[in-house]
């Protein structure tokens, strides 16, 4: 099948009109007629109701578009995808699980374009458990998120780590009071949840539980509450309609890059973690760097050992 018939049925579904479908692709009205005539022979049934001024979807047309929408995406794609292959630039596909890791990924984009060479970097972000199935069935290339992978298959990487603070919109509150209180619960993962296993049996049910530290955070400017955020996420908040909690130990969150380990990227992965490595030191200052005072870590309460 030619493509341009399902192009030009596209566009005239879209117009409404042989004479503008026509004006649009430069071609004369008889020859859209003809394409369409060539369609509706391949498919072998009508595809629109002609009227005076007005052309009606038939049933058969309704169901075409919805295959000719995707064979047009795809054959799209397959272009961009051969012509990149003759370039010689690959193609890496960067997943990143929602909240911090997605801020992360968003602002070392332009580092890892200015310092890995003949890549393409196709970026998305999607919640953990998503860029699990992706990474085990090939859909990405590398991941940052807050787990490693328990499979020998896959090399999972510390390269960074991020501050975490119990925050609140109220002041003056304690550590039980907000774990009893309005209190979102983020999957952080197991690292966190080791760390935070001394305080959890003070805490009662959360009135969310979130994947997203973004979502929280929109949830508790909102209507109130609390929860553990990156201090880089929230700073800019502290002191206005967030605050501290004083007796809240700040906790350490491991970042992990994840790739195959036996991929066929390895040196341009290898140059991007080392890129995000650098750029990720420089984003997660702590107060020190900001405010000039002590770092949140050193006016924290220290955790039992674990």
């Amino acid at each position: 099948m030619d493509i341009e018939l399902l192009k030009t049925f596209m566009m005239v579904r879209e117009l409404g009109h042989f004479g503008k479908t026509a004006k649009n692709f430069g071609i004369t009205q008889s020859a859209v007629s003809l394409r369409i005539k060539q369609l509706e022979d391949e498919i072998d049934a009508p595809l629109f109701n002609r009227y005076r001024n007005n052309l009606q979807l038939t049933t058969a047309g309704e169901r075409l578009v919805l295959y000719a929408e995707k064979i047009i995406s795809e054959w799209e794609k397959a272009k961009i995808d051969i012509s990149m292959r003759q370039q010689a630039r690959r193609i890496v596909r960067f997943g990143a699980s929602n909240g911090f890791c997605s801020i992360l990924l968003k602002h070392s984009i332009g580092q890892i374009y200015q310092n890995v060479d003949n890549i393409i970097l196709k970026a998305m972000t999607m919640v953990e458990e998503n860029i699990r199935r992706n990474l085990r069935e090939k859909g990405l290339d590398i991941a940052i998120m807050y787990e490693p992978m328990r499979d020998t298959m896959f090399t999972s990487v510390p390269f960074s780590s991020v501050e975490l603070v119990l925050v609140s919109s109220r002041q003056n509150l304690t550590v039980e009071d907000v774990l009893n209180g309005r209190y979102v619960s983020i999957e952080w993962g197991s690292f966190f949840n080791t760390q935070f296993l001394e305080m959890s049996a003070m805490m009662s049910q959360p009135v969310i539980m979130a994947s997203d530290c973004d979502f929280a955070l929109q949830f508790i400017l909102d209507h109130g509450g609390s929860a553990y955020l990156p201090y880089r996420l929230v700073e800019s908040y502290l002191g206005k309609c967030l605050f501290r909690v004083d007796d809240a130990a700040v906790l350490d969150q491991p970042i992990y890059a994840i790739f195959p380990t036996t991929s066929v990227l390895n040196n341009e992965i290898k140059d991007m973690i080392e890129v995000l490595k650098e750029h990720s030191g420089a984003m997660l200052s702590t107060m020190e760097d900001v405010l000039g005072g002590p770092s949140p870590k050193e006016n924290s309460p220290a955790l039992a050992a674990v």
